[in-house]
């Protein structure tokens, strides 16, 4: 959720709209985000690393997510190629 928030300048979910082009209330969107139905959004400019990392951090199984330090790194060598 910071990494779309960071990189949309935007709270994550701004853009999500219900049948009637309303913004979602906050219960609709933490139902959509458990169904997987939704994922925060990100910018065309956004590298894809860092959308890989958003959505590994987003998965459903918490084992399967990466642990802050495995995030740490994942950022560290990314910024040392760049």
């Amino acid at each position: 959720m910071v990494i779309s928030e960071l990189n949309m300048h935007h709270i994550p979910y701004f853009d999500k709209r219900n049948d009637k082009g309303n913004a979602l209330v906050d219960t609709a969107i933490m139902s959509l985000v458990i169904q997987g139905a939704i994922k925060p959004t990100f910018s065309n400019s956004c590298p894809l690393w860092v959308r890989k990392l958003a959505d590994d951090c987003l998965l459903a199984n918490a084992e399967d997510r990466p642990n802050a330090t495995q995030v740490a790194n994942t950022i560290r060598q990314h910024l040392k190629q760049a």
